[in-house]
């Protein structure tokens, strides 16, 4: 086989692992919904979702196509991406402890609502080192 050959492979795969992941995770997420008798746990899974799109929105408007966020001397406008990134992943990731904190979900629900989330944000973080990487 050639060099392409396998390249496309390795894509092929790749995309495959993160269906898999992200439908576990929407399935964890939806069985924590349904034992805690609210859609609340669905918050976590669409902020942790929505992490990534401050980077690659803005930052492909900010730049256009043929320049990267991280091709930037302005570092302001780097750290105000970073920071709503990080701070959507990090409530997407941690919600399900507020809702149990509040007793808004059950204890049982806390458990498959974070796993949902944590393997939401590592699907969505595979997504996006396989985009920077294509980019490279």
């Amino acid at each position: 086989m050639c060099g392409c050959c396998d390249k496309n492979m390795q894509i092929a795969g790749a995309v495959m692992v993160m269906a898999v992941m992200a439908a576990s995770s929407f399935l964890l997420t939806s069985a924590a919904c349904i034992t805690s008798e609210s859609w609340w746990p669905m918050l976590a899974m669409a902020f942790t979702v929505m992490a990534p799109m401050p980077i690659l929105c803005c930052g492909r408007m900010r730049f256009g196509n043929d320049r990267t966020w991280m091709d930037d001397d302005d570092t302001a406008g780097n750290d105000v991406l970073w920071f709503l990134s990080a701070a959507l992943g990090t409530s997407g990731v941690l919600m399900p402890l507020v809702l149990a904190h509040n007793r808004i979900v059950s204890i049982r629900s806390i458990w498959m609502s974070m796993l949902g989330s944590w393997t939401a944000a590592a699907t969505v973080s595979v997504f996006v080192i396989m985009l920077v990487r294509g980019k490279g």
